[in-house]
This record gives structure tokens, sequence and C-alpha cells, in this order.
């Protein structure tokens, strides 16, 4: 399966309300990340001065790392190092 059809069945699953495992990152080639909903608005990369982080709008929860992110949360804040 191409990436391209891992989000689009990742979509479908999630608003049809299926929880699945996605990665937390901004990309990766190996499946399917939270970044990968960014385009259509379901996840927000959030960076500031010190941390990075994903606020979920997606319709249906997901399990990031572990950890099941509902829709209006946000990811575990990690410091970061910009420098």
């Amino acid at each position: 399966m191409t990436k391209v059809e891992q989000v689009q069945d990742a979509i479908a699953r999630i608003s049809i309300g299926q929880l699945i495992d996605v990665i937390d990152a901004s990309y990766t080639s190996t499946g399917v990340c939270i970044g990968d909903f960014r385009d259509i608005g379901w996840s927000e990369r959030v960076s500031t001065r010190s941390s990075l982080y994903y606020r979920w709008n997606g319709p249906s929860a997901i399990r990031v790392g572990g950890e099941i992110i509902e829709p209006g949360s946000s990811t575990e804040e990690t410091e970061m190092d910009w420098s």
C-alpha cells in the first residue's frame, strides 16, 4: 500500500470512529503519523520557543505512542532545543 493509500485508509477508519495507532511525527515514510492529517485540518503542529506538540482536531480519538488523544486534545509536549 502506498503512503497516499495508507493515509486515505486512516482517514476513512477515523471517520467511522475506529481507534487507530499513528506515529508521533511530522512525517514518516513507514506508516501514518499525526502530521499526515495537517492538510485536512485534523492536526496542527504547535511549536513554541522550547517545545513541540500536536493538537488533534479529528472527528474521533486516535492513539499516539500508546496514549489516546481525544478531539480537541494535544499530544504530550516535548521539550526541544532549537539552537
